[in-house]
């Protein structure tokens, strides 16, 4: 198999090199023909699009053998994986150059293979027997018990889901309905997160220009450096397109805009807030830059193409409404 270029990730990888070595005892070798430029990739592309391409660059520029690369990719990095000589397949180019002599290697390989295969077919044969006996003794009613339940167990799980999904959506639409009453969404937020006091209304009761804890420049600056892709969300607001028409304004101007962007941003400055995206998303917030990276790419929410950033929102969103 020669793969022209670097695969986009390390599941296109596997897919395309299963092309060969389909028949019983064929060996094939996979070779990527490169000229040193890095592939192709989309940097709006989903967490996961950017995982695959960070699977297939380890697997091409990494000093391990390449099953463990492969075994930790697919399998988690806290699974059992084995490399060539533990799964007694054949070697992998780097486990080649540690001295091991591949044409003998190979055939005594084959030769324990093929032994264990006769001892595993023995076993298998008298489990098979055993199973038979115990499966005649269960009766027809188990079976239909059997393909019962789990449809049971699923429409349940799935009414659960969206009796979640609802419930959050529900607090997002509130808390934008309330928002809107409300000068300055930042503090908005963290009013809330020191319990939302009376008392304490005032420090809220500001327009966001005015802000001190996320001054209005700062904010600008910020966002004018944040390009989303086409067609993904309103450049203005951040919002999907389809909730956005929801709080248009008088004019065509977007009723949202200085609301939900600016409460993504305060991840910079609150400490608890950086913890709990951090915890929820595994993203490193005190890196400005990959942050500032992360938050642009898309990301399925509610059954909608979305972003991270309108992610970060929804969690701090539910964050608060607890």
């Amino acid at each position: 198999m020669i793969h022209v270029g670097p695969p986009f990730g390390l599941v296109d990888f596997v897919q395309q090199t299963g092309r060969g070595g389909r028949q019983r005892g064929e060996v094939v070798d996979s070779v990527i023909v490169m000229d040193g430029k890095a592939g192709w990739g989309d940097e709006f592309g989903s967490d996961i699009d950017h995982i695959n391409r960070e699977g297939v660059g380890l697997f091409i520029e990494g000093k391990d053998c390449r099953r463990l690369v492969l075994g930790r990719f697919f399998d988690g990095a806290e699974a059992e994986v084995s490399g060539c000589r533990e799964m007694q397949a054949e070697y992998c180019d780097r486990c080649l150059k540690k001295g091991v002599n591949r044409v003998g290697d190979r055939e005594d390989i084959r030769e324990d293979n093929a032994e264990g295969k006769e001892e595993d077919e023995e076993e298998d044969e008298e489990e098979d027997e055993e199973e038979d006996e115990e499966e005649d003794k269960e009766g027809d009613n188990n079976d239909n018990k059997a393909e019962r339940v789990p449809a049971v167990i699923i429409v349940n799980r799935l009414k659960e889901n969206i009796q979640e999904e609802s419930r959050r959506m529900i607090k997002l639409y509130g808390w934008l309905d309330q928002v809107r009453g409300v000068g300055c969404s930042v503090c908005f937020i963290k009013w809330h997160m020191h319990g939302a006091k009376e008392e304490d209304r005032w420090r809220i009761e500001h327009e966001r220009k005015d802000c001190r804890l996320l001054q209005q420049k700062d904010f600008d600056r910020w966002q004018a450096s944040l390009r989303f892709a086409d067609y993904e969300c309103c450049w203005e607001c951040g919002l999907p397109y389809s909730w956005c028409s929801i709080g248009q304004g008088q004019g065509g101007k977007c009723s949202y805009r200085n609301t939900i962007l600016p409460v993504v941003m305060m991840v910079k400055v609150s400490k608890t807030l950086r913890g709990l995206v951090q915890e929820r998303f595994r993203v490193d917030c005190r890196n400005e830059k990959e942050y500032h990276k992360w938050i642009k790419r898309t990301r399925r929410v509610y059954g909608m193409s979305m972003t991270n950033g309108l992610a970060v929102w929804d969690e701090i969103i539910q964050y608060i409404s607890k």
